[in-house]
Protein backbone atom coordinates (compact mmCIF):
# COMPACT_ATOMS: atom_id res chain seq x y z
CA UNK A 1 0.00 0.00 0.00
CA UNK A 2 3.12 2.58 0.55
CA UNK A 3 4.03 1.44 -2.51
CA UNK A 4 1.17 2.26 -4.25
CA UNK A 5 0.81 5.67 -2.74
CA UNK A 6 4.39 6.37 -3.46
CA UNK A 7 3.68 5.66 -7.54
CA UNK A 8 0.16 7.41 -7.06
CA UNK A 9 -1.48 3.87 -7.80
CA UNK A 10 -3.63 3.43 -4.57
CA UNK A 11 -6.87 3.29 -5.71
CA UNK A 12 -8.73 4.81 -2.63
CA UNK A 13 -6.08 7.87 -3.22
CA UNK A 14 -7.29 10.35 -5.54
CA UNK A 15 -4.26 13.09 -7.01
CA UNK A 16 -6.02 16.18 -8.44
CA UNK A 17 -3.07 19.15 -9.88
CA UNK A 18 -3.70 21.52 -12.18
CA UNK A 19 -4.32 21.24 -15.72
CA UNK A 20 -1.04 21.06 -18.17
CA UNK A 21 -1.83 24.57 -20.35
CA UNK A 22 -4.13 26.63 -18.14
CA UNK A 23 -2.27 25.56 -14.93
CA UNK A 24 -6.16 25.76 -13.25
CA UNK A 25 -8.45 23.25 -11.44
CA UNK A 26 -11.49 23.72 -13.13
CA UNK A 27 -14.85 23.13 -11.83
CA UNK A 28 -15.69 20.02 -13.72
CA UNK A 29 -12.21 18.07 -12.15
CA UNK A 30 -13.94 19.28 -8.31
CA UNK A 31 -17.75 17.69 -9.61
CA UNK A 32 -16.49 14.48 -11.61
CA UNK A 33 -13.52 13.55 -9.87
CA UNK A 34 -13.25 14.42 -6.34
CA UNK A 35 -16.95 14.93 -5.21
CA UNK A 36 -17.91 11.76 -7.85
CA UNK A 37 -15.02 9.34 -6.83
CA UNK A 38 -15.25 10.23 -3.14
CA UNK A 39 -18.32 9.09 -2.94
CA UNK A 40 -18.02 6.11 -4.18
CA UNK A 41 -17.44 2.68 -2.20
CA UNK A 42 -13.71 1.79 -1.39
CA UNK A 43 -11.81 -0.61 -2.10
CA UNK A 44 -11.08 -1.93 1.43
CA UNK A 45 -14.06 -2.85 3.16
CA UNK A 46 -15.36 0.05 5.96
CA UNK A 47 -12.15 1.98 4.51
CA UNK A 48 -11.63 5.74 3.89
CA UNK A 49 -10.92 7.61 0.87
CA UNK A 50 -8.12 10.22 0.16
CA UNK A 51 -8.02 12.90 -2.13
CA UNK A 52 -4.73 14.97 -2.41
CA UNK A 53 -5.31 18.74 -4.24
CA UNK A 54 -1.63 19.74 -5.78
CA UNK A 55 -1.52 23.66 -6.08
CA UNK A 56 -4.65 24.04 -4.28
CA UNK A 57 -4.51 27.89 -4.81
CA UNK A 58 -5.22 27.25 -8.53
CA UNK A 59 -8.70 26.33 -8.22
CA UNK A 60 -10.74 28.53 -10.59
CA UNK A 61 -13.66 30.93 -8.49
CA UNK A 62 -16.07 28.03 -10.11
CA UNK A 63 -14.02 24.88 -8.97
CA UNK A 64 -13.33 26.76 -5.23
CA UNK A 65 -16.77 27.94 -4.70
CA UNK A 66 -17.68 24.00 -5.77
CA UNK A 67 -14.80 22.74 -3.41
CA UNK A 68 -16.23 24.48 -0.56
CA UNK A 69 -19.79 22.75 -0.86
CA UNK A 70 -17.94 20.02 -0.87
CA UNK A 71 -16.41 20.77 2.40
CA UNK A 72 -19.89 22.01 3.99
CA UNK A 73 -21.23 18.74 3.18
CA UNK A 74 -18.01 16.44 2.90
CA UNK A 75 -18.37 12.90 1.75
CA UNK A 76 -18.27 10.28 4.75
CA UNK A 77 -15.39 8.97 5.58
CA UNK A 78 -13.06 10.73 3.51
CA UNK A 79 -9.80 13.13 3.62
CA UNK A 80 -8.90 16.14 1.26
CA UNK A 81 -5.23 17.30 1.79
CA UNK A 82 -4.85 20.69 0.16
CA UNK A 83 -1.00 21.50 -0.72
CA UNK A 84 -0.17 24.89 -1.56
CA UNK A 85 2.99 27.21 -1.26
CA UNK A 86 0.38 30.26 -1.03
CA UNK A 87 -2.38 29.38 1.48
CA UNK A 88 -3.44 33.33 1.36
CA UNK A 89 -4.41 32.36 -2.04
CA UNK A 90 -7.44 30.23 -0.93
CA UNK A 91 -10.69 31.42 -0.15
CA UNK A 92 -10.85 32.61 3.69
CA UNK A 93 -14.60 30.29 3.73
CA UNK A 94 -12.05 27.25 2.50
CA UNK A 95 -8.91 28.06 5.13
CA UNK A 96 -11.67 28.36 7.96
CA UNK A 97 -12.89 24.93 7.31
CA UNK A 98 -9.30 22.97 7.15
CA UNK A 99 -6.22 22.75 9.66
CA UNK A 100 -3.05 23.87 9.00
CA UNK A 101 -0.31 21.61 8.68
CA UNK A 102 3.61 23.03 7.70
CA UNK A 103 5.47 20.17 5.98
CA UNK A 104 8.07 22.54 3.39
CA UNK A 105 11.49 23.78 4.39
CA UNK A 106 11.13 27.23 2.67
CA UNK A 107 14.53 29.43 3.37
CA UNK A 108 13.81 31.57 5.93
CA UNK A 109 15.28 35.40 5.06
CA UNK A 110 17.23 37.30 8.07
CA UNK A 111 15.64 40.06 9.43
CA UNK A 112 15.70 42.15 12.60
CA UNK A 113 12.39 40.83 13.45
CA UNK A 114 13.83 37.49 13.56
CA UNK A 115 16.68 38.22 15.65
CA UNK A 116 14.57 40.45 18.19
CA UNK A 117 12.71 37.08 18.37
CA UNK A 118 15.57 34.33 18.73
CA UNK A 119 16.74 36.98 21.40
CA UNK A 120 13.24 36.44 23.59
CA UNK A 121 13.11 33.03 23.05
CA UNK A 122 16.92 32.02 24.15
CA UNK A 123 15.37 33.04 27.66
CA UNK A 124 13.05 30.30 27.49
CA UNK A 125 9.24 30.44 26.79
CA UNK A 126 8.48 27.60 29.04
CA UNK A 127 8.61 29.48 32.29
CA UNK A 128 8.30 27.55 35.74
CA UNK A 129 6.25 30.15 37.64
CA UNK A 130 3.17 31.92 36.89
CA UNK A 131 5.49 35.51 37.45
CA UNK A 132 7.86 34.47 34.81
CA UNK A 133 5.65 33.39 32.17
CA UNK A 134 3.58 36.30 32.65
CA UNK A 135 6.95 38.63 32.40
CA UNK A 136 7.53 36.24 29.09
CA UNK A 137 4.03 37.70 27.95
CA UNK A 138 4.76 41.17 28.26
CA UNK A 139 7.81 40.62 26.60
CA UNK A 140 5.70 39.38 23.31
CA UNK A 141 2.85 42.08 23.95
CA UNK A 142 5.63 44.65 23.67
CA UNK A 143 7.39 42.91 20.81
CA UNK A 144 4.11 43.00 19.08
CA UNK A 145 3.09 46.87 19.84
CA UNK A 146 6.84 47.67 18.56
CA UNK A 147 6.15 45.99 15.28
CA UNK A 148 2.58 48.02 15.00
CA UNK A 149 4.82 51.41 15.51
CA UNK A 150 7.64 49.82 12.86
CA UNK A 151 4.91 49.65 10.81
CA UNK A 152 3.21 52.84 10.88
CA UNK A 153 6.74 54.61 10.64
CA UNK A 154 7.40 52.51 7.24
CA UNK A 155 3.72 52.86 5.81
CA UNK A 156 4.40 56.79 6.89
CA UNK A 157 7.90 57.12 5.11
CA UNK A 158 6.51 55.57 1.97
CA UNK A 159 4.29 58.26 1.83
CA UNK A 160 6.40 60.84 2.23
CA UNK A 161 8.43 59.43 -0.80
CA UNK A 162 5.56 59.41 -2.52
CA UNK A 163 5.03 62.51 -1.93
CA UNK A 164 8.81 64.42 -2.48
CA UNK A 165 9.25 64.41 0.84
CA UNK A 166 6.29 65.51 2.30
CA UNK A 167 3.89 63.19 4.08
CA UNK A 168 0.56 63.08 2.45
CA UNK A 169 -1.11 61.02 5.07
CA UNK A 170 -3.75 63.54 5.23
CA UNK A 171 -4.86 62.70 1.41
CA UNK A 172 -5.41 58.67 2.59
CA UNK A 173 -8.48 58.42 3.99
CA UNK A 174 -8.46 56.97 7.67
CA UNK A 175 -9.71 53.10 6.39
CA UNK A 176 -6.90 53.26 3.42
CA UNK A 177 -4.30 54.33 5.98
CA UNK A 178 -5.04 51.36 8.45
CA UNK A 179 -4.93 48.72 5.85
CA UNK A 180 -1.85 49.46 4.84
CA UNK A 181 -0.10 49.72 8.23
CA UNK A 182 -2.64 46.52 9.12
CA UNK A 183 -1.01 44.78 6.17
CA UNK A 184 2.68 45.77 7.34
CA UNK A 185 1.89 44.68 11.16
CA UNK A 186 0.39 41.78 9.53
CA UNK A 187 3.49 40.86 7.74
CA UNK A 188 5.81 41.32 10.43
CA UNK A 189 4.08 39.37 12.89
CA UNK A 190 4.51 35.92 10.06
CA UNK A 191 8.09 36.76 10.86
CA UNK A 192 8.06 36.29 14.62
CA UNK A 193 5.97 33.52 14.63
CA UNK A 194 7.19 31.31 12.05
CA UNK A 195 10.75 32.40 13.98
CA UNK A 196 8.59 30.95 17.47
CA UNK A 197 7.34 28.09 14.65
CA UNK A 198 10.84 27.10 13.67
CA UNK A 199 12.36 27.27 16.85
CA UNK A 200 9.79 25.47 18.93
CA UNK A 201 9.90 22.88 16.00
CA UNK A 202 13.90 22.60 16.42
CA UNK A 203 13.80 21.82 20.14
CA UNK A 204 11.12 19.34 19.73
CA UNK A 205 13.56 17.88 16.88
CA UNK A 206 16.69 17.45 19.44
CA UNK A 207 13.64 16.29 22.27
CA UNK A 208 12.80 13.54 19.70
CA UNK A 209 16.17 12.45 18.57
CA UNK A 210 15.22 13.41 15.32
CA UNK A 211 17.57 14.52 11.86
CA UNK A 212 19.77 17.06 13.32
CA UNK A 213 20.58 17.91 10.06
CA UNK A 214 16.97 19.66 8.98
CA UNK A 215 17.00 22.07 12.53
CA UNK A 216 16.73 25.89 11.05
CA UNK A 217 18.66 27.23 13.96
CA UNK A 218 22.01 25.46 13.77
CA UNK A 219 23.75 28.45 15.22
CA UNK A 220 21.13 28.36 18.60
CA UNK A 221 22.00 24.56 19.20
CA UNK A 222 23.64 24.48 22.49
CA UNK A 223 20.50 26.80 23.80
CA UNK A 224 17.87 24.46 21.68
CA UNK A 225 19.74 21.37 22.95
CA UNK A 226 19.68 22.46 26.87
CA UNK A 227 16.31 23.06 26.53
CA UNK A 228 15.26 20.33 24.80
CA UNK A 229 16.74 18.43 27.80
CA UNK A 230 14.08 19.45 29.74
CA UNK A 231 11.40 18.39 27.90
CA UNK A 232 9.75 14.67 27.02
CA UNK A 233 8.99 14.35 23.50
CA UNK A 234 5.30 14.59 24.28
CA UNK A 235 5.45 18.22 26.28
CA UNK A 236 7.76 19.49 23.14
CA UNK A 237 4.94 18.41 20.81
CA UNK A 238 2.64 20.02 23.10
CA UNK A 239 4.86 23.39 22.95
CA UNK A 240 5.06 23.09 19.28
CA UNK A 241 1.00 22.81 18.83
CA UNK A 242 0.59 26.03 21.34
CA UNK A 243 2.59 27.85 19.32
CA UNK A 244 0.92 26.89 15.82
CA UNK A 245 -2.64 27.59 18.09
CA UNK A 246 -1.16 31.25 18.02
CA UNK A 247 -0.58 31.60 14.83
CA UNK A 248 -4.23 30.93 13.94
CA UNK A 249 -5.89 32.74 16.98
CA UNK A 250 -3.67 35.84 15.77
CA UNK A 251 -4.41 34.96 11.98
CA UNK A 252 -8.51 34.93 12.64
CA UNK A 253 -7.88 38.48 14.61
CA UNK A 254 -8.21 37.31 18.21
CA UNK A 255 -6.91 39.96 20.42
CA UNK A 256 -3.47 40.38 20.86
CA UNK A 257 -3.39 40.29 24.65
CA UNK A 258 -6.10 37.36 25.39
CA UNK A 259 -4.13 34.96 22.72
CA UNK A 260 -0.65 35.53 24.42
CA UNK A 261 -2.25 34.95 27.83
CA UNK A 262 -3.55 31.87 26.46
CA UNK A 263 -0.87 30.58 24.65
CA UNK A 264 2.05 31.01 27.62
CA UNK A 265 -0.86 29.04 29.98
CA UNK A 266 -1.05 26.29 27.33
CA UNK A 267 2.91 25.46 27.14
CA UNK A 268 3.31 22.58 29.15
CA UNK A 269 5.67 22.68 32.08
CA UNK A 270 9.24 22.01 31.41
CA UNK A 271 10.73 19.48 33.84
CA UNK A 272 12.82 20.48 36.74
CA UNK A 273 16.37 19.79 35.74
CA UNK A 274 17.94 17.85 32.86
CA UNK A 275 15.63 14.98 31.44
CA UNK A 276 16.83 11.56 31.54
CA UNK A 277 18.23 10.36 28.18
CA UNK A 278 16.28 6.92 26.97
CA UNK A 279 18.89 3.69 26.77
Amino acid sequence: ACRQVAERAHPDILWVEPESKSRKIPIETVREVLLRRLSQTTFMEDGWRAAVILDADCMTDSAANAFLKMLEEPPPRAILLLLTEAPQRLLPTIVSRCQRIRVAAVPVEWSKWRERTLELLGRGLCADSVAERYARARDLRALFDEARAAAEDEVEAREAARGNGETDSADVDEATWDARVGAREAAIRREILETMLLWQRDIWLYATGGPTETARWPHAEESLRAAARRYTPAAAAAALRAVEALNRRLERALPADTALDDFLQSLPAAAQGPRRSRS
